[in-house]
């Protein structure tokens, strides 16, 4: 029987952690107050020592990217983004306060974290979105009568 080089072992490890890290991201696209950037930033990082395919994958994921390039590019999060993350992350604590906790000091706790959280999404640079981002004029601005008529054709 072949045993496998000590190198073998560590690849299939960090492959392994980073499944792990990356499923522990998805929990928190879904999970209010569990962090997701910071699971997808180190499965990456133990991709990117294990299997430059799941590396790749992962980076041009649609649903995971978005996560990682926002970080690593800091571009910050758009507006509505923000308005999402802090609506569900509100909504969460209050039912959680409301039907789930009957301790006053976990409730406390709770609505302080949410206010935390909210403080630091609120803070977090907001990035233009793809609605309001300007179009580039090549020739500045086109008055009314340039704009109702049409382009001469060339013969």
């Amino acid at each position: 029987m072949k045993q496998q080089k000590p190198n073998a072992v560590k690849q299939w490890l960090y492959r392994i952690l980073g499944v792990v890290f990356t499923a522990l991201g998805v929990v928190g696209i879904v999970v209010p107050v569990w962090p997701t950037t910071i699971f997808l930033i180190l499965a990456s990082a133990v991709f990117l020592k294990s299997s430059p395919g799941m590396y790749r994958w992962l980076h041009d994921n649609p649903v995971l990217g978005p996560y990682l390039r926002a970080y690593r590019d800091k571009t910050g999060i758009t507006i509505g983004y923000k308005v999402w993350t802090i609506s569900v992350l509100w909504v969460g604590i209050v039912i959680s306060a409301v039907f789930a906790v009957e301790s006053l000091a976990v409730r406390i706790m709770l609505f302080t974290i949410a206010l935390a959280v909210t403080i630091h999404v609120a803070t977090i640079k907001t990035a233009a979105s793809p609605q309001t981002k300007a179009i580039p004029r090549e020739a500045g601005p086109v008055s009314s009568s340039e704009a109702a008529s049409p382009a001469p054709r060339e013969p």
